[in-house]
């Protein structure tokens, strides 16, 4: 397991480290965007686009530089690494690609556009980062499986957190929220939007659609703990509308934005949305999450700013109508873990 965790923060580092240098993207990266798009919804690609465009891009380029016929210190063990990460399970590699589109985010990069050479810019000077001009070196989640609906990952050597009253939590990859214990947590409204899917190791028996990312590291420390809820098709332009303001349509079963004046924006495939209303947090998630999120350092560095809006919350939606969305947001350590607690025991 050990083992396991030292090579998935190898993998985050390299991707990361090359995407950097790179001045632009390897041959027709563009076409394979397409294909992408196209893919199986469980492969490694179309997981890891889902997340984010530039971490697919960055994603790509490391592939194609372990496959093409110019060498360059580390190869082999790079390329190792990324075929590993196809053999993983689909909550792992879906917990690599947001701690990967994290990475990117945080570290402000650019994402790698247009056809071209990866030949690589030597000397390039790093782009500065929005948070603290901190350059991150985030771990990755390549988490194994350890008991019902939790994925530990033992990412640092410290990788535990002590939260009062409950001993010592391990750090890790959550899924599978007690339905149970959700609706304690959530108001009535917001749990009647919360996705339902099968447990992975009963499939006859519902879970909530929630997810925590309480890995140590850069994403924890500037940003917070994750919590990704799955929310029904049918309640994603309710939820646009309340947290971002924002009209969500659809027609022929293909779904977009409406914005002012008639215009409107088609997602392609997946569309982010930020910038959110923060006096709707409360009525929606209410107190507990709320008190969580206002804990949270991305909520705390925009209070200093006194921004009216905050970006700590995300919702990503599809262009299909058929599918339903995620909501993203980030919460301080101390309310997270107890709320993982709550949730997966």
């Amino acid at each position: 397991m050990e083992g396991d965790s030292q090579s998935g923060q190898q993998l985050l580092r390299f991707v990361v480290q090359h995407s950097r240098k790179l001045q632009r993207g390897p041959y027709k990266v563009d076409q394979a965007l397409q294909e992408a798009k196209q893919a199986d919804v469980n492969s490694t690609q179309q997981i890891i686009l889902r997340e984010s465009e530039s971490a697919w891009r960055a994603y790509y380029a490391a592939k194609k530089a372990t496959e093409s016929q110019h060498g360059f210190s580390g190869k082999v063990e790079f390329a190792r690494l990324l075929d590993g990460l196809s053999a993983q399970s689909i909550e792992q590699q879906r917990a690599f690609a947001k701690e990967l589109a994290l990475a990117m985010e945080g570290d402000d990069l650019q994402p790698i556009e247009g056809d071209g050479d990866t030949g690589l810019r030597n000397g390039a000077k790093r782009r500065r980062t929005t948070i603290e001009n901190h350059i991150p070196t985030p771990p990755t989640p390549n988490a194994t499986p350890n008991g019902s609906g939790t994925f530990h990952t033992n990412l640092e050597p410290c990788a535990s957190e002590q939260v009062p009253g409950s001993g010592v939590v391990r750090e890790g990859v959550h899924v599978n929220a007690s339905l149970k214990a959700s609706k304690a947590l959530f108001p009535v409204e917001f749990m009647d939007s919360i996705q339902r899917i099968p447990d992975s190791r009963l499939p006859d028996t519902l879970v909530a659609d929630i997810s925590m990312f309480l890995q140590n590291g850069h994403i924890r420390d500037h940003f917070g703990c994750q919590m990704e809820i799955g929310i029904a098709k049918e309640k994603i332009a309710h939820y646009a509308k309340i947290l971002f303001n924002v009209e969500v349509e659809a027609k022929d079963g293909v779904r977009y934005i409406r914005y002012p004046g008639g215009g409107k924006i088609e997602p392609d495939p997946w569309i982010k949305l930020r910038a959110c209303q923060r006096d709707a947090i409360l009525d929606v998630f209410g107190a507990e999450v709320d008190l969580g999120f206002s804990s949270a350092p991305i909520y705390q560095r925009e209070e200093r700013e006194a921004r009216d809006r905050t970006d700590g919350v995300s919702m990503t939606i599809s262009n299909r109508e058929k599918e339903g969305g995620k909501i993203t947001l980030f919460m301080g350590e101390w309310h997270a873990f107890n709320i993982k607690k709550k949730l997966y025991g």
